[in-house]
C-alpha cells in the first residue's frame, strides 16, 4: 500500500514539479506531512478496531445485549458503577432476579421493543406488577444506547380459546385420559417459547405425541383475546393462557 508521502510526491510530479531543487524542497514537505497523516490514520484505524471489538464482545444493540441485562435485573437492589463507568450489581442474588422471560424485537422503521415476564410459584408466566415494571424500566435505561430508546412491554397473557375434538382408543380409561390431556395442555403452555408464534398444529401434535390413547387431537374455532384466527397467530404479550371455557369433545373408537 502506498504511503501518504509517495502519494504526495506523485501528485507533485503530475503537477510539473520536476526541477531537482523544487523536488528536494517538496520531498521534505511531503515527508513531514505524510508522516503526520500516516500516524493519524493509524491511530484512527486502531481506535476503530478497538470500538468494533468492544461492540462485538458486548453484543451492543443486538437481542442478546438487551435480554441479557433484562434477565440479570435484581428487584430491590441498586446498581454500582465501576472505574470504567459500567453499571453492575456488587452481589448477584438469583432470588431477586424476577425476569423469567425476555424477548427483543425491532420494526422496519427502527422501533425497538423488549417484552418481559415473571413467573409465579407454580412456574406459570405472569406480567410484572406496576412497581416491578417501573423499577425494571429505570434499571434498563442505564443500558440503553444513546439515541435508541426502547419500548418495554410486560402485559397480561393473551387468552387462547378453542374447541377441540379428541379421538381416543376406547380401551383407555376416559377420566385418566382426560386428566392427562389437561396436564399436558398446561405443560405445553408453560414450555411455550416466549414471544414465539402460536401454531395450532404444534399443540395438536404435542397432545397426540404425549398422551397415551389419543388417536387424533384437532382444534377448531380458535381465538386469541376474542379474535378468531386460523393456523397461527403472533402473541402481542409474548405468551398465553387458556380460556376457562375451552371445550374438548371426546370420541372413542
Amino acid at each position: 500500500m502506498a504511503t501518504t508521502q509517495s502519494i504526495i510526491n506523485s501528485n507533485l510530479i503530475a503537477l510539473g514539479f520536476s526541477n531537482p531543487s523544487q523536488t528536494g524542497i517538496f520531498e521534505k514537505v511531503s515527508e513531514a506531512l505524510g508522516n503526520v497523516i500516516d500516524t493519524t490514520l493509524t491511530e484512527f484505524t486502531n481506535t476503530q478496531t478497538t470500538i468494533v471489538d468492544t461492540i462485538t464482545a458486548k453484543n451492543y444493540g443486538k437481542a442478546g445485549y438487551y435480554t441479557g441485562y433484562a434477565l440479570a435485573f435484581q428487584y430491590g437492589d441498586s446498581l454500582s458503577i465501576d472505574g470504567n463507568g459500567n453499571y453492575y450489581y456488587p452481589t448477584i442474588d438469583t432470588t431477586k432476579q424476577i425476569i423469567k422471560q425476555a424477548a427483543f424485537s425491532s420494526t422496519s422503521n427502527g422501533d425497538l421493543f423488549l417484552k418481559v415476564a415473571s413467573a409465579d410459584i407454580t412456574g406459570t408466566t405472569i406480567p410484572l406488577t406496576l412497581s416491578q415494571y417501573n423499577a425494571f424500566v429505570a434499571y434498563m435505561q442505564n443500558f440503553e444506547i444513546a439515541g435508541l430508546p426502547v419500548n418495554y412491554i410486560s402485559a397480561n397473557a393473551n387468552v387462547l380459546y378453542f374447541v377441540a375434538s379428541c379421538t381416543y382408543y376406547s380401551s383407555f380409561d376416559l377420566p385418566t385420559l382426560t386428566a392427562n390431556i389437561n396436564t399436558y395442555l398446561t405443560l405445553f403452555m408453560n414450555s411455550f417459547a416466549f414471544n414465539g408464534t402460536f401454531f395450532t398444529g404444534d399443540l395438536e401434535t404435542y397432545i397426540q405425541a404425549n398422551v397415551a390413547g389419543v388417536r387424533n387431537f384437532y382444534l377448531s374455532q380458535t381465538q386469541i383475546d376474542g379474535v378468531s384466527f386460523t393456523g397461527s397467530v403472533n402473541l402481542s404479550a409474548g405468551y398465553f393462557n387458556y380460556n376457562g371455557s375451552n371445550v374438548i369433545n371426546y370420541n372413542g373408537i
